[in-house]
């Protein structure tokens, strides 16, 4: 699963690559670098399963402050978008 993730998230790095020729390089540059925070954390459990987590996006409604699996909603928005 890991692996699947991280795949995912170079995918739409790549995607985005695509789209170097907009007009509006600083945009194109902004919103990768977004894509770049928000990259896959694997946690590995007590049963070893491996979790994907956003690197760091964090529940604000979670009194543990507990991890957004990846990938998180910003990434899906991106992701919605360029499709």
């Amino acid at each position: 699963m890991a692996g699947a993730t991280r795949m995912r998230h170079q995918e739409l790095l790549e995607l985005m690559d695509e789209y170097r020729h907009w007009d509006d390089w600083k945009f194109y540059s902004a919103l990768r670098a977004v894509v770049e925070l928000h990259k896959p954390f694997i946690y590995t459990n007590y049963k070893g399963q491996e979790l994907p987590f956003c690197s760091i996006c964090i529940d604000p409604n979670s009194y543990n402050y507990d991890r957004i699996d990846y990938p998180c909603p910003t990434i899906q928005a991106i992701t919605e978008q360029l499709k």
